[in-house]
């Protein structure tokens, strides 16, 4: 297990986004009881949520108790999918400067302060500033570290409020159509 999976994930990514080794890496680890599959993403123009899908599709296989939920030992093949550093600091360089400044501003007024272009806020407290997104979605980042990686971390949580403001339109204009089949 683990090395079939990952063969798997590289023929569909390949077959249906022409993506190869150079756009992305897929690899297997194989340990006591299970294996997992590493995909790294190397090319930031890539969406991290299309080749998640395909990679757990493909590969993921975790075994859970039917009554408690818990995974059990033994068997199970878990999916990890990132982007390389690289990437992470491109898909931020959009927000760098404007998270770099709101940091600033909160660690000087205390308060919360919009992170400008975006519908993201940020508060400091010690060393920690908290980034709060629509739906309740948060990410903590290490303040002297503010870099390439946490300015990708914005652009993932903008990523995940839109995916869920699209579900919900979605989810609206389904209930919408069966009302008026009524």
């Amino acid at each position: 297990m683990g090395t079939q999976e990952a063969a798997a994930i590289r023929q569909e990514l390949k077959k249906r986004f022409g993506w190869g080794s150079r756009q992305i890496s897929v690899r297997a680890d194989h340990f006591s009881m299970g294996s997992a599959v590493d995909v790294t993403i190397k090319d930031a123009s890539i969406s991290i949520n299309i080749v998640e899908a395909i990679a757990k599709d493909k590969g993921e296989r975790i075994h859970r108790c039917e009554i408690t939920g818990d995974i059990l030992g033994g068997g199970n093949t878990y999916i990890h999918v990132n982007y390389t550093e690289e990437a992470k600091a491109e898909i931020g360089a959009p927000y760098f400067d404007a998270l770099k400044a709101a940091v600033e501003a909160a660690q000087n007024s205390g308060g919360i302060e919009p992170i400008e272009g975006t519908d993201l806020t940020v508060s400091v407290c010690c060393n920690d500033a908290e980034i709060t997104a629509p739906y309740n979605l948060r990410a903590v980042l290490y303040v002297p570290a503010i870099n390439g990686s946490a300015a990708y971390r914005v652009a993932r949580l903008i990523e995940d409020y839109r995916d869920r403001e699209l579900a919900d339109a979605l989810r609206d204009t389904e209930i919408d159509s069966q009302a008026a089949n009524l």
